[in-house]
């Protein structure tokens, strides 16, 4: 499964619809993809450190 695929899993899975940087990496999703989602505003990124 490739890293589009496997944001768009946990993306579905998130009950609360919020997902953290951790739970991204643990999935071995990279930066880059995480990347993509927000400027394809698939995701918002609204705080840091949470």
């Amino acid at each position: 499964m490739n890293s589009m695929n496997r944001m768009k899993n946990l993306i579905s899975k998130s009950t609360s619809g919020i997902i953290s940087t951790q739970e991204v990496f643990e999935e071995n999703i990279t930066r880059n993809t995480l990347n993509k989602f927000i400027k394809n505003g698939e995701l918002t990124r609204f705080g840091r450190g949470l």
